[in-house]
């Protein structure tokens, strides 16, 4: 669900109607989302569940919230809270105080600030304008409130008692969570807990509507709220508000990605880490049009996806659909945003070996760079929201100390790592020259279910499955950033609903040298490394280590791998094991056989 409103009632049977009428006849003309309203009826004594009952009637989307007893605005809020199942949870009043289109602009602000958690309405920021006139008293003790406010606590110059809020959801369960207040002070407060913990709130304009049917009263009410005000600053003192914020999944991987795109292109989708990616993208965004365009070359496989392709014969709508193609086809690629007017484009296809690229680096050099070329100008050309560049830890090159950050200069030692390079600065180019709305991600050695065979983990694995040796190149102390592919799906789509276009994010692992992730294998079969595996001549040029910085993806979206490198390295294995016939039928190939015979030698000639 889309929206969730909340409008705290006590005894408002001669307001409530109207206000309820304007919400859904604005909704029903000007929103085209789901959505909720919750009334939460707060021990009234006079017609309001009544009212709240009939209006069911005409509109489901209404639900009554019913207290037996009055015990104040701020606990019948909080507990209408946790009953929401809305992304965006919106705060309002019984009286229609505030305009409705109020609801529209805030939604539009959040689609294009993810940074921003929490929105209030305020009558005091420009553009505000109050439409009836406040009576003076009101006037003189609520401005002396935020005025001892700023000056004897220096909280923000804030409007913090108008009643329109709106929280993404998470936000809203933490700082309910720790909300005491129960009275008309109770608003600030919730202001005050989200700054304390760290939540990025914004003040909007709204239009404000003061009827002569408030029952707010000035004397009290302010006495009450500077009394709420020391409870609060001895409250936070305690630290009780102060804990740790759980922002384990980012808000927006609660989205519905298909609010905001409805057909998404997954290139080079058959192979490792694309498969991986359709396999999570295409069960949690149910809405959602998956084109995967893949070319089918010898690391690329149907046989990947074919649970996604069997499912789909189940179902009445299809929403995943593969198109064998070339990215470096540029008519081809043309038709194909024409058909489907692309709004994501996630970018994964490429040529990834670097042992390949050092025998010829001819199709590295094409796909990944004059590829890129290609798809970024079609999505430019065809409007595309978002593009998604997947790139790799690898452009940074080899530093024996210290972890790379998104802004460290790139240095790549071999023809792959150069060619994912040149596609790299070549995005970057574009945002810089054309506004192009691009993120880079760039993921560490990935490893997990339906990789290549010739690659380390699976080649190791399969190689003693089949009584066979391990290659070493040099002695195996090159360090790499270990990231099960799982993990790096997940930040992927993180992101792609997150945080604003242009950033770039690196993706970590766990740092381990080749030597230690062969001799956990190897124990896990129960066999001795040492005779279950011979060294070759390493790589001309060899990079020796491999480590980057996920600081910005963790503080930006809260991401943690899920398991150890153990557990994700035990799960690998078993794959492998349970998935004989998938690895067997490539490593009968000759493109495999070819290539390990060369591989196997050291032969970089």
């Amino acid at each position: 669900m889309d929206l969730s409103i909340i409008i705290p009632a006590y005894n408002e049977e001669d307001r409530l109607p109207l206000t309820l009428q304007r919400v859904f006849e604005y909704l029903s003309v000007h929103y085209k989302g789901t959505y909720e309203v919750i009334v939460a009826d707060d021990g009234s004594t006079d017609r309001t569940a009544e009212i709240v009952k009939n209006h069911s009637k005409q509109y489901p989307q209404i639900s009554l919230l019913q207290f037996t007893k009055n015990r104040g605005r701020g606990a019948a809020l909080r507990d209408a809270i946790f009953k929401t199942n809305g992304e965006f949870i919106l705060e309002t009043d019984a009286d229609g105080s505030v305009n409705e289109h109020a609801v529209l602009d805030f939604l539009k602000y959040f689609s294009k600030h993810p940074e921003v958690d929490m929105l209030t309405g305020s009558r005091t920021v420009e553009g505000s304008r109050i439409l009836t006139p406040q009576s003076l008293l009101r006037k003189v003790f609520g401005y002396g409130f935020f005025f001892l406010a700023k000056i004897m606590f220096g909280w923000k110059f804030m409007d913090r008692i108008n009643g329109f809020k709106m929280f993404r959801r998470e936000t809203a369960l933490d700082i309910f969570n720790h909300q005491y207040e129960n009275s008309f002070f109770g608003e600030a407060e919730i202001v005050y807990i989200a700054e304390t913990r760290g939540w990025k709130i914004r003040e909007l304009p709204i239009l404000w509507t003061d009827y002569k049917g408030s029952k707010v009263k000035p004397l009290k009410e302010s006495w009450r709220s500077l009394l709420g005000m020391f409870r609060v600053l001895i409250r936070n003192r305690k630290g009780l508000y102060a804990k740790d914020i759980k922002k384990i999944s980012n808000i927006h991987l609660q989205q519905n990605i298909s609010k905001k795109h409805k057909n998404v292109l997954i290139t080079g989708g058959c192979g490792f880490i694309g498969s991986n990616f359709i396999h999570l993208f295409y069960h949690n965004h149910l809405d959602t049009n998956i084109i995967n365009l893949d070319l089918l070359t010898y690391a690329g496989d149907n046989d990947n996806l074919k649970d996604i392709e069997t499912e789909e014969t189940k179902n009445e709508n299809k929403r995943y659909f593969f198109v064998h193609g070339d990215i470096c086809d540029e008519s081809f690629v043309e038709n194909l945003f024409s058909e489907f007017n692309f709004d994501l484009v996630i970018h994964f296809a490429a040529e990834s070996h670097v042992d390949r690229s050092i025998y010829s680096s001819v199709d590295f050099i094409r796909t990944n760079v004059e590829g890129t070329r290609v798809l970024i100008d079609a999505s430019r050309k065809h409007h595309t929201k978002r593009f998604v560049h997947i790139s790799t830890d690898e452009i940074y090159g080899s530093y024996e100390k210290g972890y790379a950050n998104e802004d460290w200069a790139i240095k790549p030692s071999n023809p792959y790592s150069a060619s994912k390079a040149g596609a790299d600065v070549l995005v970057q180019s574009y945002i810089k020259t054309h506004d192009f709305p691009a993120i880079i991600i760039r993921g560490s050695n990935n490893y997990g279910p339906y990789q290549y065979p010739e690659k380390l983990i699976p080649l190791a694995i399969t190689n003693l499955l089949e009584g066979a040796k391990i290659p070493i190149h040099g002695y195996g102390t090159q360090i790499r950033s270990w990231l099960h592919v799982k993990d790096f799906c997940r930040a992927i789509d993180m992101i792609i609903q997150g945080k604003a276009k242009y950033n770039i994010y690196n993706v970590a692992g766990e740092e381990k040298s080749i030597l230690d992730v062969l001799k956990a294998i190897a124990v896990h079969f129960r066999k001795d490394l040492s005779s279950n595996c011979f060294n070759v001549n390493d790589r001309p040029g060899a990079d020796f280590r491999y480590a980057v910085s996920s600081k910005r993806l963790i503080d930006d979206f809260g991401w943690k791998t899920e398991q150890t490198f153990e557990n994700n390295l035990k799960n690998t294995i078993q794959w492998y094991v349970d998935n004989t016939e998938w690895w067997k039928n490539k490593k009968l190939k000759n493109s495999f056989k070819e290539h390990y015979e060369r591989q196997s030698k050291g032969q970089w000639a």
